[in-house]
């Protein structure tokens, strides 16, 4: 009987894990979402493509971790752990990225500006190659 109790706790464990991983999958979704602005048809899109993939892995891994043997605890730890991921590291993991991301892209769009203006007084000549 201990065994069986060892087990189910081994897979409550993995599912807590499961849910970790799927709430940190969405806020790099959500960082690209701040990143590039989306109408709501393609923010649709990414989340139906994410409950997809949430769905497979999720039956993947009930599939090797208890057998294809689908028990409310496995679905209720995944759960948990998104929600413990979500109200704890989420936040602060959301607002790093986002914040490097876009210092990232005000520098590249700056860069931009500046190499245009460059090759626009002729200090920076792009020329062909002609054959003679």
């Amino acid at each position: 009987m201990t065994e069986f109790i060892a087990l189910q706790y081994n897979v409550f464990v993995v599912f807590l894990y499961v849910g970790v991983g799927l709430g940190f999958l969405y806020d790099i979704i959500r960082c690209f979402r701040r990143l590039i602005k989306h109408n709501i048809f393609f923010v649709s899109i990414e989340d139906i493509c994410f409950w997809m993939m949430s769905a497979i892995v999720v039956l993947h891994e009930i599939q090797i971790y208890n057998n294809g043997e689908l028990r409310i605890y496995i679905l209720l730890s995944g759960i948990l752990g998104f929600i413990v991921y979500h109200y704890t590291i989420s936040c602060v993991f959301v607002w790093t990225i986002s914040y490097i991301l876009l210092l990232v892209k005000k520098t590249v769009k700056k860069l931009k500006k500046m190499l245009k203006k460059q090759v626009k007084e002729g200090r920076i000549i792009l020329s062909v190659r002609r054959n003679r």
